[in-house]
């Protein structure tokens, strides 16, 4: 008996451990992302595309910029599930600083299935929707003064109902892109160096540190001229007396 009870413990067990519930299953979610980012052109990345990607190396006065994000969803109104609104968030930092918080900008809703991805894929779900229009528009080199190797991390969230709040942000690593950044100095050099030849010893030689005495202006030139022969006119009158 006692064998029989524990048997049929360990059945019931397996069956509530294997049973979909109901209560718990999602009713809808988010099944493709994507962020558009320009430089000399606008390229979109699928967020898992994007991790790990190198995006260049850029000066003051470039462009790099977040200009686009969106979020594909999908509901069964059935079970009351449903989409509501739809968020991009992203953060900039030097690697070797302490990151920073988060920024959100809000994706509106775009359409319903049938239509086509950013990457261009067909999506023909029944209760498929796109989330992508609304401005944005990030400076990615806004505000950066120190050179360095430079990470763009982003992650998307949706509300709805049933449940109340998702996450696509690859577990909770999110998704994170790098650039090179070189500020300019005030003479537009890289680093501050000014190698424009100005005479700082870098240039035509004719200021410190260039190993050449300074070059007298052609009046001096001349006043000097003068005053060696009239020095040596007058030595040689002092001789013959």
């Amino acid at each position: 008996m006692i064998k029989f009870r524990l048997m049929l413990i360990l059945a019931v067990t397996a069956f509530l451990m294997v049973r979909p519930d109901a209560e718990a299953q999602d009713r809808w979610g988010i099944f493709r992302t994507f962020v558009q980012v320009t430089t000399t052109s606008a390229t979109w990345y699928q967020a898992e595309n994007f991790q790990g990607t190198n995006l260049g190396s850029f000066e003051t006065g470039d462009t790099l910029a977040l200009t686009g994000g969106e979020l594909n969803t999908w509901k069964d109104p059935g079970q009351g599930g449903d989409v509501t609104a739809a968020f991009i968030n992203y953060r900039i930092y030097n690697q070797n600083d302490a990151p920073p918080g988060f920024t959100e900008i809000q994706r509106n809703f775009t359409q319903n299935a049938p239509y086509q991805d950013a990457g261009g894929n067909n999506v023909n779900g029944a209760n498929d929707q796109k989330w992508a229009d609304g401005p944005m528009d990030v400076n990615a080199l806004s505000g950066l003064t120190t050179a360095g190797t430079y990470n763009i991390e982003i992650f998307f969230r949706a509300t709805g109902n049933n449940p109340g709040e998702l996450f696509y942000s690859a577990f909770g690593n999110n998704f994170t892109a790098t650039f090179n950044f070189s500020p300019l100095d005030d003479n537009g050099d890289d680093n501050g160096d000014n190698g424009n030849g100005n005479g700082n010893g870098n240039g035509n030689g004719g200021g410190p540190g260039s190993g050449l005495g300074a070059i007298p202006e052609p009046g001096t030139m001349g006043m000097l001229a003068v005053g060696t022969v009239l020095l040596l006119a007058t030595r040689r009158r002092l001789h013959k007396s």
